[in-house]
């Protein structure tokens, strides 16, 4: 016969506390009993980037930029000489169009002006005939008072006063008959000079007068480009421009678009107007282009056309060139320590452009500049250097 033992409720109740007591005393030893592993090491910070370059010294041409328009040297009106009504025009006379000195334009009607060539030939003709006839008689008086005549004769007697007025006839007559030959010339109207046409308003049977503007010649032998400066970049040039006349021409390379790709010309500043302009504060260079139309090579140079213009100025030594966007306000720039740590250092900026900055004092050969923008938070703090070399590694990879 089995015997079957039978826990009472109130006998578990009893027994359960002691359980788990007893099994989390097994658990905490074995916990602390158990080797405990070694922590992860933790990564060292990482040190920010910063891009730099060495300081090096070279010799820089100084450059002046400016900007101005393409004009003519010289260009005047068309007009008629004195009134009359245009008989014939030149089929090639249009706007754009170019004339080479003498060539005609336009001719007025010269009936008048013919007539009076005529009366001039025939007064002369006739001043002439005078001239003659008094030296004829004058050469008889002579040779009877010669003959006949007791003493010395009188100026009346000789015709020495006829003499002289006839003589000044024939000038007279010479003088009119050169200036009706000269005015009938001037009824063509002709170019005088290279020149190109623009603003053209004349028509056939136009009736005109001298005041009246016909349309405008341009002289196209020399282009001209006034190229504004402040006064304080003026010392960069290698000559003093306040001096009186440019001993030597300064090149200056113009720039512009045409036709939809950029050109380039070569110019020469030729003289400056020694005059600082009140409203603007600048001295005006001007700028001279030889045959702006007939260019043997390259694109022409048209008037009217806004070029940029690079004026070549002295050439300095010593000075180092660092990206424009390495410029910190208060003409400062960051550099490293010997231990990557960044400071700030005050130098002389000669130059600034779009793209670069010249800096002249303040920097030491071989000294590593920030060449990428420095935030104000990590001076002081060590960074990590790459150079320009390790950057276009990495975009070669």
């Amino acid at each position: 016969m089995k015997i079957h033992t039978v826990l009472r409720p109130k006998s578990l109740k009893i027994l359960s506390p002691i359980l788990v007591i007893f099994a989390a005393l097994l658990i905490g030893g074995w916990l602390w009993t158990r080797e405990t592993p070694d922590p992860l090491p933790k990564p060292p910070p990482r040190l920010p980037t910063v891009r730099v370059d060495q300081a090096r010294f070279s010799t820089h041409t100084m450059s002046i930029s400016s900007q101005g328009f393409v004009e003519p040297v010289m260009s005047n009106h068309i007009r008629a000489p004195f009134s009359g009504k245009i008989t014939a025009i030149n089929p090639k006379l249009k706007s754009g169009a170019q004339f080479r000195k003498g060539e005609w334009l336009f001719k007025l009607d010269d009936i008048y002006y013919q007539t009076n060539l005529a009366r001039a030939r025939s007064g002369l003709a006739h001043a002439g005939l005078q001239l003659k006839q008094v030296q004829a008689a004058a050469s008889q008086a002579r040779n009877d008072w010669q003959r006949l005549g007791e003493g010395k004769p009188n100026e009346l007697v000789l015709y020495t006063p006829q003499l002289q007025e006839a003589k000044a006839l024939v000038e007279a007559a010479e003088a009119e008959l050169k200036l009706a030959t000269q005015t009938l010339k001037d009824t063509t109207v002709v170019a005088p000079y290279d020149c190109l046409i623009t603003a053209l308003e004349i028509s056939f049977d136009q009736q005109v007068e001298p005041s009246e503007p016909l349309g405008t010649l341009c002289a196209i032998a020399t282009a001209r480009i006034r190229l504004p400066i402040r006064e304080e970049e003026a010392m960069r040039l290698k000559e003093n421009i306040w001096n009186g006349p440019l001993s030597y021409s300064i090149p200056v390379v113009l720039e512009a678009e045409l036709n939809g790709v950029r050109q380039l010309w070569q110019a020469q500043i030729v003289r400056s107007e020694m005059v600082i302009d009140r409203t603007s504060r600048r001295v005006y260079l001007v700028a001279e282009l030889e045959r702006p139309y007939d260019r043997k090579e390259g694109a022409p140079l048209p008037f009217g056309l806004h070029v940029q213009a690079q004026i070549a100025g002295k050439k300095l030594d010593k000075l180092v060139q660092i990206p424009a966007n390495a410029l910190l306000e208060n003409n400062m720039i960051a550099v490293l320590d010997m231990q990557n740590r960044v400071r700030l250092k005050t130098v002389q900026i000669i130059e600034v452009s779009d793209r670069f900055a010249l800096i002249s004092n303040g920097l030491k050969p071989g000294e590593m500049v920030c060449i990428s923008q420095v935030p104000r938070v990590l001076v002081g703090k060590e960074v990590q250097v790459v150079t320009p070399s390790e950057v276009a590694e990495v975009i070669h990879e």
